[in-house]
C-alpha cells in the first residue's frame, strides 16, 4: 500500500479511507497504482491499513482498475 488518508470516523469502528494502492502482477515492470475511496469496516483493519502494508487482492484482469477486493492484509485472511 502507498498511501492511506482518513476522510472521516464514525463511531461503530466505521472509517471512510482514501487508499493509493500500487499492484504487482507477475513480472517486474507490470506494477499500476490504483486509487480508491472506500468504507472501512473494523477498528482492528483500520489500524492495519497504512503505507506499506501487503495486501491479497482479487481483480478482474480485464479491469484491473475497477476497485479489487482485499482479501487478505500481511498474510491474515479477511472474512
Amino acid at each position: 500500500m502507498r498511501e492511506v488518508t482518513y476522510d472521516s470516523m464514525f463511531a461503530g469502528d466505521e472509517a471512510t479511507m482514501h487508499l493509493r494502492l500500487l499492484m504487482h502482477e507477475g513480472e517486474p515492470g507490470k506494477d499500476w497504482l490504483v486509487e480508491q475511496v472506500r468504507l472501512v469496516h473494523g477498528r482492528e483493519l483500520i489500524l492495519r491499513l497504512v503505507p506499506g502494508t501487503v495486501l491479497d487482492v482479487a481483480y478482474d484482469p480485464a479491469d484491473r482498475e475497477n476497485r479489487p477486493v482485499i482479501l487478505q492484509v500481511d498474510g491474515d485472511t479477511l472474512m
